[in-house]
């Protein structure tokens, strides 16, 4: 899908949004001596800016906002902003505990919190969260790097009762002693909004990447779930115990759990109902476990409904694929499950259910439109699950009513139906016009000016024009403005117009991340968008 922006004659909207307080800037260590200093000193929606460098000690470590929203920044990214908590479970210290009641307009962006450790034992808050703990509170977390911490609960991050979204971010190598490599919720009920994070590298005893316990709620798009490893028990790269998830587009790869569930392993208490799954354009590939299970092993009532996914290359004695147990019930459509043993590729054992509709099934499976033939990728060995264009899987699938991308995030259908499988395959496209933008900031303050510059560009061989844009803004406020709708704007081939874009802030402006979304139309049909985000803080 190409990002666009705006031409040149298009009229400039204006950004209108509620009230909120004027927020001020920090410095670290030019203004406070520590990162804590700069903590103590600001107020609800102020940001504290911090210096390119290597934090340690008393002041950089143990952070706490003390209940306040504001944000933390760095001005050089994670690479050269390191949090450093030299801790041990002897000396344990995270980087940042918050428990005051925080909302996730609270923000961390652009640090690396590395060597954090809690306390090895099982008592709570002392061996929660490595790197991060959220006590009843919220946070916003974008372009950090969690890697190398440690703890008995929760390595990279654990919550308990709260709020948190992850953004653009990767949490890595980090070793917990039991539940949750990478991150882990308990406690209290939470909720987690993953976006385009990578979670990789990461190990416990149960639930290598992710446990999600209790009532708690998991969404993750655009993630990478990745190489982790549950040694001792189930879920290497997700497991979830009486709590619900939803994911999309994700790749969950290469994990490995001691007993069940090598990628994925969703798990009720006997006889509660409505823990629930959905898996959608997903791509679940050369996981392993050691007993049922190597792709999705599902146990004790829970349910899933999987779509438009590939299943592929798992291992497991039993189950490569999937397994089914104690009442579970897994619904596929659209999916794809291929090279993960023929011989009970799919388990299912104590009223456990498998049900498929327009899926390839190695081995073949009774149920609507399912077929049973080499789905043709392009590459599994190098990870490459896109397919041919001579795939039985194209064109195979079945339109459930929902609007879809799949995993390229190309829109779904193209041809002259929907494909099984993550990976939609592109008929002939046409060339377009493509717009771009530049210049944008990533943070602004209520009052100010937001200036940026849109370019529509016309690479095709041939003039072409819009006659519509349309500016959508999401976040703590919205709006949806008509930017111009008129004549036909032509644009030659080969030729680019340029437009600056300049948006007021108002000095009430509600703080928080907001999107904005430009989409060019031409007679009525959409022709492509554009979107940022930006922190008003």
């Amino acid at each position: 899908m190409h990002r666009i922006g705006r031409p040149s004659h298009m009229i400039l909207g204006t950004f209108i949004l509620a009230s909120g307080a004027y927020a001020t800037t920090i410095h670290v260590p030019a203004e406070a001596r520590t990162i804590q200093d700069g903590l103590d000193k600001a107020a609800a929606g102020d940001t504290v800016l911090v210096a390119a460098g290597e934090y340690v000690g008393e002041g950089n470590r143990d952070l706490d906002y003390r209940g306040k929203d504001l944000v933390l920044l760095s001005e050089d990214g994670p690479e050269r902003t390191i949090i450093d908590c030299q801790a041990s479970s002897d000396d344990p210290h995270r980087g940042l505990h918050l428990t005051g009641g925080e909302t996730t307009r609270a923000t961390l962006e652009g640090f690396t919190i590395t060597n954090g450790a809690t306390e090895l034992k099982y008592t709570f808050p002392n061996a929660f969260g490595g790197g991060i703990l959220l006590q009843d509170a919220g946070l916003t977390i974008i372009d950090c790097i969690l890697e190398g911490n440690e703890g008995s609960y929760g390595a990279g991050i654990a919550t308990s009762a709260s709020d948190l979204t992850v953004i653009d971010s990767e949490i890595r190598k980090n070793g917990v002693r039991y539940l949750g490599g990478g991150v882990y919720t308990g406690g209290g009920e939470s909720t987690l909004d993953f976006r385009n994070v990578s979670v990789s590298d990461n190990s416990s005893d149960y639930g290598g990447g992710f446990y999600i316990n209790t009532f708690s709620y998991l969404s993750a798009q655009d993630c990478h779930i990745d190489r982790n490893g549950a040694w001792g028990g189930a879920g290497g790269g997700i497991r979830t115990y009486r709590a619900q998830m939803d994911l999309q587009n994700c790749s969950i790869s290469d994990n490995h759990a001691g007993k069940e569930g090598g990628g994925i392993f969703h798990e009720a208490s006997r006889g509660e109902l409505g823990m629930h799954a959905t898996v959608i354009n997903c791509v679940i590939t050369g996981n392993t476990c050691d007993t049922k299970g190597g792709g999705i092993a599902l146990a004790n009532d829970t349910t899933m409904d999987l779509r438009y996914s590939t299943i592929a290359d798992n291992e497991a004695p039993t189950g490569g694929a999937i397994s089914s147990r104690a009442f579970t019930g897994i619904e596929a459509l659209n999916s794809i499950f291929w090279n993960n043993g023929v011989e009970a590729a799919i388990h299912r054992e104590y009223n456990g259910t498998f049900d498929a509709q327009y899926s390839d099934v190695e081995g073949g499976w009774e149920g609507a439109g399912n077929i049973d033939a080499d789905p043709s990728f392009a590459d599994p060995n190098a990870d490459d699950y896109h397919l041919l264009d001579d795939s039985p899987c194209m064109d195979a699938g079945k339109d459930d009513g929902e609007t879809y991308s799949d995993m390229d995030g190309e829109s779904r259908p193209q041809g002259d139906g929907f494909d099984m499988g993550a990976d939609e395959v592109l008929g002939e496209t046409s060339c377009d016009l493509e717009v771009y933008l530049d210049g944008q900031p990533k943070e602004i303050s209520g009052g100010e000016t937001l200036s940026f510059r849109a370019t529509a560009s016309n690479e095709c061989g041939e003039t072409l024009g819009l006659d519509e844009a349309v500016m959508e803004i999401s976040g703590p406020a919205s709006l949806n403005k008509t930017l111009y709708q008129g004549n036909l704007v032509s644009i030659g081939a080969g030729a680019s117009v340029t437009a600056p874009v300049s948006l007021a802030v108002p000095t009430g402006a509600p703080l928080g991340i907001y999107t904005i979304d430009v989409s060019i139309y031409r007679e009525g049909e959409f022709v492509s968008n554009n979107f940022f985000q930006l922190v008003v803080q």
